[in-house]
Formats: C-alpha cells, sequence, structure tokens
C-alpha cells in the first residue's frame, strides 16, 4: 500500500467503465469494527454490490491482536474496489510492528481527487499508541469499557474524502469519526470537531456532497445541530445504530447503569447535500457491533 501524502493511503483496480452505465447508485456507511467479523462483512458487502463504502475503524498490518491481519487490502479486492485509506493512529506490537488505524472510502466511481483533513488543532499525522499503552487500553476495555475513554480521548482524528465522477456528474464524499466519551457525552472537543468539519464544507466548490461517519453522539446535540446547517441529515429520527446481539450497552451491567439505552443508540450518520435521496436502511445484520446504514442515491 502506497503513502501518497499526509498518510493517506490509495489502491486502484482494474473495472469496466463503460459496463458502468446505470443511474441507481448506493452508498454504505459502516463502523467495521477492526473486521472483527471480516468474513460475514465480506459476504454482506457482496450481497449488496454497493458503489460507495465509508468505513470506521479500518485496520490494516500485522498485528493480529488489533487488526485481524490486512483484511482491507483483502476487502478491496474480493469488492473490485478503490482504497483511500486516512488513519489517525498507529499501534505498536511487541516487536514494534505497526498497525493503522483510521477511516476508509471504497468505491467503484471514478476518483478524481482525495485528502485528508485533521480536526484538533496543530496536528498533521497519525498519532502513535506504545505497546504498553495497547496493553494498558485492552486490559481497560475487558474490566469495563468506560475505563477505556480517557486513555483514547486525546487521539488525533481525521476526515477523508474524496471526489468521484459517474456518467460525467461529481460528488464529494467525506467521512470522519469522532471522539468517543462515556455514555456518547458532548464534549469541547466533540464540538470543535463538527466546527473543523463545518469549516471544511465551507471552503470547498459547493457540489453534491455526503458526509457519514460514526459521531459517537446522540441526534440532539449541539455539534449534530451544527452539521445539520450546512447538510441535510438522511436518517433522522433514527432510534439506534447499534449491533443488539455485539455491542456492549446492550449487557445487563451498562443497561443498569442507563435504562435509557433499553433501545440503543443512534450515533452513525449520514448527512447529503443536492444528492436525490431514494430510500435508506438500517440493516440489523451482525458483521460489526455497528449496524449499517445503506442508502440507494441518484446524482442529479
Amino acid at each position: 500500500m502506497n503513502v501518497i501524502t499526509q498518510n493517506v493511503k490509495v489502491i486502484f483496480h482494474q473495472r469496466n467503465i463503460n459496463s458502468y452505465l446505470f443511474q441507481m447508485l448506493k452508498l454504505i456507511q459502516l463502523n467495521c469494527l477492526m473486521f472483527t467479523y471480516f468474513e460475514e462483512l465480506l459476504k454482506f458487502l457482496k450481497s449488496q454490490d454497493a458503489d460507495i463504502i465509508n468505513l470506521q475503524e479500518a485496520t490494516t498490518g500485522n498485528i493480529l491482536e488489533f487488526s485481524n491481519g490486512k483484511y482491507l487490502e483483502k476487502l478491496a479486492n474480493e469488492l473490485n474496489m478503490q482504497i483511500i485509506y486516512a488513519p489517525f493512529t498507529t499501534n505498536e506490537s511487541q516487536d514494534k510492528q505497526l498497525d493503522w488505524f483510521g477511516n476508509a472510502i471504497l468505491t467503484r466511481l471514478n476518483i478524481i481527487d482525495y485528502g485528508i483533513h485533521w480536526l484538533h488543532n496543530g496536528q498533521a499525522e497519525a498519532g502513535k499508541i506504545t505497546f504498553e499503552e495497547n496493553q494498558r487500553l485492552q486490559q481497560a476495555v475487558k474490566i469495563n469499557r468506560n475505563s477505556a475513554y480517557p486513555i483514547v480521548y486525546n487521539q488525533p482524528k481525521n476526515l477523508v474524502w474524496a471526489l468521484l465522477s459517474h456518467n460525467g456528474k461529481v460528488c464529494r464524499n467525506i467521512t470522519t469519526h469522532f471522539t468517543a466519551t462515556q455514555k456518547c457525552t458532548e464534549t469541547l472537543q466533540m464540538i470543535q470537531e463538527a466546527q473543523k468539519v463545518c469549516d471544511f464544507i465551507d471552503n470547498q466548490k459547493d457540489l453534491p456532497t455526503f458526509l457519514t461517519g460514526d459521531l459517537n453522539i446522540h441526534q440532539g446535540a449541539g455539534c449534530i445541530a451544527n452539521l445539520k446547517t450546512k447538510l441535510e441529515l438522511v436518517n433522522q429520527d433514527t432510534l439506534n445504530t447499534l449491533t443488539p446481539s455485539i455491542h456492549q450497552i446492550f449487557l445487563p451491567k451498562y443497561q443498569q447503569l442507563d435504562p435509557n439505552l433499553k433501545d440503543g443508540l443512534s450515533v452513525d450518520y449520514v448527512f447529503q447535500k443536492y444528492i436525490k435521496i431514494n430510500q435508506f436502511e438500517i440493516l440489523n445484520v451482525k458483521i460489526s457491533d455497528h449496524l449499517p446504514i445503506v442508502v440507494e442515491f441518484e446524482l442529479e
């Protein structure tokens, strides 16, 4: 995987553009949980035949404990898609091997341009988590998921974007992953991340746009209201985007701590501007601890 610029990585795959002339397109938004359920995920994505797949918690590297191998590249090969990959942290193994962790776009559309934008002031590269820090983080997660948040709170975050074309029509596709907090509480850092996204959109040419991501916050938050001043929320009033049979918030100990979580929590988003949305679904499939949002759309 070649490094292009500022940790953005891309792989191109050959495809027959002439056979790809239909108008209806499909986008999938998913936090893929470091490809923990890779075979199920691959089978699902093959069945969906999407044109754009936006992923968070995408990993690539050699540390099986953290990445389950080089599954991002395998996924692109199996789906015959191009990858644009923007890691924001690296995990170090005991023998100093590195595993990248971040956001990814996979697509069958033509890529005109792509890049990365950092959401933290002064941050211009991926952060490094040492082996010792990783050990502490894994132990904290095993004891109590909430105890892990102070460890990851100050990790850098970014968004990755691509200008894509189809039948002469161009759109901008953006995906990101906001800071995680205990009980998805809105913090100043999260508010700043949302403002950085809004500023990025304001500074770009006004084009049909998707913004998707695991934003780790409920729909009533101020940062979501801020994003809605720039783009329309496709999955408005969604109650839950977490997988009941996998995600830890559905365990009895977390349900007892917060009875409001009995119906789950909606933290995954698809926003759009100038794009015709024909339908969207949140599918209850066991491919991650988050549920995929599947959007059928047209570029007008």
